[in-house]
């Protein structure tokens, strides 16, 4: 027979071996007698196969062992060893019969597969302590919108247990602003359903029940069909930028109030020279609406294509427009005096002065 076989007696002891078992360990029939064959078992093996074999002649059912076999060279591989007990017509066991099956192929893969799987375990131990460790909200959705993960950051921000934040209780957290609710679900509706991107900003509640301003996105994993298998979700804490947009944009508004009551009349240009900012008491001097305060190109010699110099005296204006434009070629400050015409038509002195805002840089 092409595969290794061998007998035993009641008790255990080996009775037979083949001429496939006698090449491959190199033992004869003399040497593995009683006890011999152990020679030719891994001695890392050799404990829990004796223990096997005792258990199995102990209950007299069959059964199969695993081991690595000494081959003459010296080379051990992988076997499963099948036993099965031979009675006589009163059920008393008279044989052992079994067979040695080379398994080393499939052992030497199953190794493979489970270092690569504890490497995976590791890789993905190291993924998740990395994302529980960033100060931002990572989470992930299943096709229908129910959360079934998110990070310590998360857990630790709104007080819930990673439990309490996935499933079908999850999905109904209260955690958003009130007013922010309905804005959130009617956007993340149609994300779900048209599997694009979703950016949005909302309060999200904390656990001592403040609310903070966050950029939630989100965008879908799909399979090789194209069909979202997954969303992920990443959300940044950006309450401190809100609120300073927000103060800027009440001090803007604050200096714009300034800006329009004092009695004096107020501008701004850009680099270029092209003027994007008036005063109300500007306007309301010389009769302009802020459209044509703001109607100018520097396409040629800045006294032909200034419509602000409409309202100034036709004496000044080339006067004031070469002041103008070597102020703009400096970049210094300078100042100029000219006589302005009132929207009733009457002229008045006034002096321009006019000073650069420079950046970091100095541009």
């Amino acid at each position: 027979l092409p595969a290794m076989v061998w007998t035993a007696k009641p008790d255990g002891h080996v009775d037979f071996v083949n001429r496939r078992w006698s090449e491959y360990t190199g033992l004869d029939l003399d040497q593995v007698r009683r006890s011999g064959w152990q020679a030719a078992i891994d001695p890392q093996d050799l404990p829990n196969l004796i223990e096997s074999w005792r258990s199995m002649l102990a209950c007299g059912e069959p059964g199969e062992m695993e081991a690595r076999m000494r081959r003459v060279d010296g080379q051990y591989r992988w076997f499963v060893i099948h036993c099965s007990p031979m009675r006589d017509d009163v059920g008393r066991i008279v044989e052992w019969y079994a067979i040695n099956t080379d398994i080393d192929q499939r052992k030497r893969a199953e190794e493979t597969l489970r270092q690569d799987e504890a490497r995976l375990t590791a890789a993905e131990r190291d993924i998740r302590q990395t994302i529980d460790t960033i100060p931002v909200f990572v989470a992930t959705y299943s096709p229908d919108g129910t959360r079934t993960f998110v990070n310590r950051t998360w857990q630790d921000y709104m007080g819930l247990t990673l439990e309490d934040a996935t499933g079908p209780s999850g999905k109904t957290f209260p955690h958003f602003y009130p007013d922010d609710v309905e804005r959130n679900d009617a956007a993340w509706k149609v994300a779900l359903e048209s599997g694009e991107p979703l950016t949005i900003d909302v309060r999200v509640r904390r656990a001592d029940g403040q609310y903070r301003w966050h950029t939630s996105r989100r965008v879908p994993h799909r399979d090789e069909n194209g069909r979202v298998i997954r969303w992920y979700s990443v959300g940044i804490d950006i309450d401190d930028q809100r609120r300073a947009e927000e103060a800027l944009l009440v001090s803007r508004h604050d200096l714009g109030l300034i800006i329009n009551t004092i009695p004096v009349m107020a501008w701004s240009a850009r680099p270029d020279g092209s003027p994007d900012f008036f005063n109300q008491h500007y306007l309301h001097y010389v009769g302009l609406s802020i459209g044509q305060s703001k109607d100018w190109e520097p396409a040629g010699p800045l006294s032909e294509y200034w419509d602000l110099t409409a309202a100034v005296h036709p004496d000044d204006v080339d006067r004031l427009a070469a002041t103008w434009e070597a102020i703009l070629a400096s970049g210094k400050s300078g100042e100029a005096e000219a006589r302005l015409r009132r929207f009733d038509g009457k002229y008045r002195w006034f002096l321009f002065r006019a000073n650069p805002l420079r950046d970091e840089a100095g541009n």
